[in-house]
């Protein structure tokens, strides 16, 4: 990985070495040390090009190694490797993703926070929902659901921001989690887990016949959503009480 800055390092090392060279031949003839500068010139430039190659370089290997690191899912090991890559280049955008993700892993969202925001800010899809989920890790339900809802607008088949907003309202308010989940699942009707959570809030609103509708069209979609079955159940019984 270091052969690039090497190699720049070295031509540049060569020129100047054969024009110091020429220069102290040329010194000898005219006894001035004003030949030495081009050579001078040419070494302190090429010196300059190596250096910033093998730094970038170097970035380059660290950011390797995080990513295997963080893949193996040693996310404590990972921290130390992206501190570095931030001291060097503190708007790395890649580098502030892994890091939140690494910090939520190990149950510190309220760092993570922070960095994802900025992120987040500009759009960024994966950005949106890392921080709506660090927001509802720290119980902030509210922000958390503003952040998945700007998910959802800027990334209207992201079904990521469908299903963590329909998580998070579920257990609020159901007039407004079906609300929410009429347009997600007008939106995307193929997904199981919009279809169940939907079922889920039409039962907690007490809309029995309706419930059982979208929780047998979320099981036709997914035979094994252990959720919806038990929500299925639970729907049936009640309708055998009423009647």
């Amino acid at each position: 990985g270091l052969c690039p800055a090497i190699c720049v390092f070295e031509t540049g090392r060569n020129t100047a070495v054969k024009r110091s060279g020429k220069a102290k031949e040329k010194c000898e003839e005219t006894r001035t040390e004003q030949n030495l500068v081009p050579c001078l010139v040419v070494f302190h430039q090429a010196s300059t090009v190596a250096l910033k190659l093998i730094h970038d370089t170097t970035t380059t290997m660290t950011w390797t190694t995080t990513l295997l690191v963080l893949r193996t899912g040693r996310a404590a090991d990972a921290l130390p490797h992206l501190d570095r890559i931030l001291a060097d280049h503190p708007g790395h955008p890649a580098a502030r993703f892994s890091k939140a993700r690494g910090l939520m892993s190990l149950d510190r969202p309220d760092e993570a926070v922070p960095l994802l925001r900025p992120l987040a800010e500009g759009g960024d899809p994966e950005a949106l929902l890392a921080l709506g989920t660090a927001l509802r890790m720290l119980d902030r339900v509210a922000e958390a659901a503003v952040a998945f809802r700007a998910l959802i607008a800027v990334a209207p088949g992201h079904v990521g921001g469908h299903v963590n907003l329909g998580l998070l309202l579920v257990g609020g308010d159901p007039d407004v989690a079906v609300a929410a989940l009429e347009e997600s699942v007008a939106c995307l009707p193929a997904i199981a887990e919009l279809q169940a959570l939907l079922g889920q809030a039409l039962l907690r609103q007490g809309r029995l016949d309706a419930a059982i509708g979208r929780l047998r069209r979320a099981l036709s979609l997914d035979p094994g959503l252990a959720p919806a079955r038990g929500h299925l159940l639970r729907a049936c019984r009640e309708v055998a009480d009423w009647e």
